[in-house]
């Protein structure tokens, strides 16, 4: 499980990395970073939840502002401030799926647990193929959550419901095919 989690941690530090080379590369200017709120209003329609990721944004880009030395031109200064507005959007939003997140993992790996009855009672087999690939499943979950929340990657907020699923697969694939005795 320490080699889980380190797969995890690195795989999503090396996503936030290519997020933010994404987003501060791109050819699309600050002006494409500040669709972001377009996006955030849809995905959350009431009021008061888009407001508070919106002065989420603030914070960051305040924050940034302070700290970036004053040689820098205004358009870069403008963009990494945009793009540190968005950073702490997708952090705000990762933090509030986060504890949903943890309960359907959670009873997924319920799921599973009752799935590997069968393997006990001998009316199935327990596969480490599908074990080890649903691992790598949660993995790849795991990390594009982490990855996500820590850059400023104008990817879908649908796209992390995408991936608790997928770890919730994996989660479910994993204890259910594990063997029986351990």
């Amino acid at each position: 499980m320490i080699s889980l989690a380190l797969k995890v941690l690195v795989l999503g530090s090396i996503l936030a990395l290519l997020g933010w080379a994404a987003a501060l590369l791109g050819n699309g200017g600050p002006g494409s970073l500040g669709d972001e709120s377009r996006e955030l209003v849809r995905a959350f329609p009431s009021r008061g939840t888009a407001a508070e990721f919106l002065s989420r944004d603030r914070e960051g880009r305040a924050a940034v502002e302070r700290r970036l030395p004053p040689f820098l031109g205004p358009s870069v200064r403008a963009h990494l401030s945009s793009a540190a507005g968005i950073a702490m959007i997708h952090w705000g939003v990762t933090l509030e799926l986060a504890p949903v997140a943890f309960l359907v993992l959670l009873s997924a790996g319920v799921l599973g647990l009752a799935r590997r009855e069968r393997v006990r009672e001998g009316r199935s087999f327990a596969s480490p193929t599908r074990s080890y690939l649903g691992k790598h499943l949660l993995v790849a979950g795991l990390a594009f959550m982490s990855g996500f929340a820590g850059s400023p990657f104008p990817a879908p907020y649908w796209a992390l419901w995408v991936s608790v699923v997928a770890g919730a697969l994996g989660v479910f694939a994993y204890v259910a095919n594990l063997p029986a005795k351990l």
